[in-house]
């Protein structure tokens, strides 16, 4: 059975554990739950450049889109409302 990481928190604390498990070797799947469907990024950069118009949203990344396709990236999920992260977690009993 292939291992499977849940990180909860799709920032930058999250998108570094996802990262930093792809680098050490860890090739099983990465689900990251957060409230956006982006990939990980800089919130500073984002708002002082991108937000400007000064450079586009992929220079606001933690790492360059290359290295998500290289690495098979980590999928962002965006939980429901209705049901949270529980049904990431275990099955969700939807009646």
């Amino acid at each position: 059975m292939q291992q499977q990481f849940v990180i909860v928190g799709a920032n930058l604390a999250g998108g570094t554990a996802a990262i930093t498990l792809r680098e050490e070797g860890f090739d099983g799947e990465l689900v990251l739950i957060g409230a956006e469907p982006h990939l990980p990024y800089e919130r500073p950069a984002l708002s002082k450049e991108y937000l400007q118009g000064k450079k586009p949203f992929e220079e606001a990344l933690l790492k360059p889109l290359t290295f998500y396709a290289e690495h098979r990236r980590a999928q962002p999920q965006v939980p429901s409302p209705r049901y949270g992260i529980g049904g990431y977690l275990r099955p969700a009993h939807r009646g």
